[in-house]
């Protein structure tokens, strides 16, 4: 299987949006937030939108690591992501990455939701 899939984000005001179809290659993952994070350098609370309703794969606990390694880099101190998937198992990898944030300074919160929450749909993120 090829890791042809795409991922990417867009800055909305308040939040970023992040998108990912398909296959992604997990070092893509890594450098779309290690961009993220840059733009959003010494900012106390990153909000994050993720929706991962076709992608197909799952980021590695190394991943998430490095990921949390950027954030912390770039003094990000809260991590919001909301999650748009309906894949049962995600909120418990949303669990694990919760727990894996402990070793850093910073701290990730997670909400998962099957579809577009509607704070979202009104350009609102808190």
């Amino acid at each position: 299987m090829t890791e042809d899939g795409i991922v990417d984000f867009v800055s909305k005001g308040d939040f970023d949006e992040v998108t990912a179809v398909g296959l992604v290659a997990q070092d893509s993952f890594v450098s779309l937030y290690e961009r993220l994070f840059h733009t959003r350098r010494g900012q106390e609370v990153v909000r994050v939108l993720v929706n991962i309703l076709d992608f197909q794969g799952q980021l590695s606990f190394e991943s998430f690591t490095r990921i949390l390694q950027h954030a912390d880099a770039h003094e990000i101190g809260y991590i919001d992501m909301t999650v748009i998937t309906q894949d049962p198992g995600r909120p418990l990898i949303g669990q694990m990455l919760e727990a894996l944030a402990d070793g850093f300074n910073v701290n990730v919160t997670l909400t998962f939701s099957p579809h577009m929450p509607e704070r979202f749909l009104c350009g609102e993120s808190a």
